[in-house]
């Protein structure tokens, strides 16, 4: 699955909403899913 993101995401307002914490989590999870697809894929 591909992430795409919605209109609501591109927005300023909504990206302040987001903690630094919150998104640092978001990019630590996004980058394990893609580190197993490559591993999957490897194999």
């Amino acid at each position: 699955m591909k992430y795409r993101k919605t209109p609501q995401e591109k927005s300023p307002l909504f990206r302040r909403q987001w903690s630094p914490i919150t998104m640092k989590t978001i990019r630590i999870v996004r980058w394990v899913i893609a580190l197993r697809e490559n591993i999957d894929i490897s194999e």
